[in-house]
């Protein structure tokens, strides 16, 4: 049985990264590195392992798209 992944610094750096910068999550010099830690870990690619965790993200209702903008970037959900 594998061992259980955790997310927490990626998610953490991913929410950083959304607050901080117009870019994707998945350019950021942070988010890439612990991603591809992970994603070596995983035999991932680093990229399907940030698109993982901005979908699970999204599915707790942490993140969602705010498709008003041009283009249409990840926004931290306000509650």
């Amino acid at each position: 049985m594998k061992a259980k992944t955790d997310y927490t610094e990626l998610d953490a750096a991913i929410l950083e990264a959304i607050r901080k910068s117009a870019w994707h999550p998945g350019y950021v010099p942070s988010v890439i590195e612990i991603a591809g830690q992970i994603a070596k870990a995983t035999s991932r690619e680093s990229f399907r392992v940030v698109d993982g965790r901005l979908q699970a993200l999204r599915k707790r209702g942490v993140i969602t798209v705010d498709r008003s903008m041009q283009p249409a970037r990840w926004v931290e959900v306000k509650k």
